[in-house]
């Protein structure tokens, strides 16, 4: 009599699992977690920035439009005004972006000026979202 091996519970498991997650992946691709410009500007820019008076209309404070469609290659890759060594939006890195050390404040803001926005703070849910579209690489 031939001895026929039979696979284990556990080895059945693993392939029906692995065969399971092949298909899911396939079929559902995972959503990205990147933070796109559209959140930022609806959050942020939009809530507290492109506001009369401030970076929106015909003379926006510091030549800087944040109006929907105009923020964009208004801060990406755009050397600052204040402190020129530096880019307003520089992808993947928030902590040597201008606009990001704005709205945190501290010492590397320009001396004489304020942090953003003026008289008043962003939430930290508003500040992570800002950093992490840019450390995710400031996409459109």
């Amino acid at each position: 009599m031939m001895n026929i091996r039979t696979p284990t519970w556990s080895a059945i498991t693993l392939l029906s699992v692995g065969i399971l997650l092949s298909a899911c992946s396939q079929e559902n691709p995972v959503e990205s977690d990147v933070v796109m410009l559209a959140e930022v500007q609806s959050q942020v820019f939009d809530a507290s920035c492109a506001v009369s008076g401030c970076h929106a209309g015909d003379d926006p404070a510091g030549a800087l439009n944040l109006t929907t469609g105009a923020s964009f290659d208004a801060l990406v890759n755009v050397p600052s005004t204040e402190v020129p060594e530096l880019l307003l939006v520089e992808p993947g890195n928030a902590a040597d972006s201008y606009l990001y050390i704005k709205i945190v404040g501290g010492d590397r803001i320009a001396e004489g000026t304020l942090r953003m926005p003026i008289g008043r703070v962003l939430t930290p849910a508003q500040i992570d979202l800002v950093r992490d579209w840019i450390d995710d690489g400031a996409e459109r």
